[in-house]
Formats: structure tokens, C-alpha cells, sequence
């Protein structure tokens, strides 16, 4: 898996990420009693997942506290 953010604006945030699911090989034995019979087959498989989302901020953005300078 990977992903990032960017920051368009003091509003929006941009974000994307991928992954990749590798799904193991698994053998598949089952007896089907009315039939008589055994069905063998055997199952993989993987996933591509692509995400993207744009996030964006309400309201104003806060106030930043000004700065604290004290002499002695």
C-alpha cells in the first residue's frame, strides 16, 4: 500500500491512495453425499483498490494566538 496528501488551498486537501491484495492459492475438496461424488477445484485471486478524496475544512479557519513575549 501507498498513498499521499497534498494541500491545494487552507480549505482543500487532496488525498489518493493503492493497494494490491494478493490472495494465496487454497485447494477446494468437497464431497457432495447425494451424488456420490467429490468436486476438487482450486481458487486465487488479487484485488487492485484505488482510493481518492478530496477533503475540505468548514467554517473559518482559527485564529492563531499571537505571541507571548515577556521581559524581565
Amino acid at each position: 500500500s501507498t498513498g499521499f496528501s497534498y494541500k491545494v488551498s487552507e480549505r482543500f486537501d487532496l488525498n489518493a491512495s493503492y493497494s494490491f491484495l494478493h490472495i494465496k492459492k487454497a485447494n477446494i475438496t468437497t464431497v457432495v453425499a447425494a451424488a456420490g461424488s467429490t468436486f476438487n477445484a482450486v481458487s486465487k485471486g488479487h484485488a487492485h483498490l484505488v482510493s481518492v478524496g478530496l477533503t475540505s475544512k468548514w467554517g473559518a479557519p482559527p485564529a492563531r494566538e499571537a505571541a507571548i513575549i515577556r521581559k524581565y
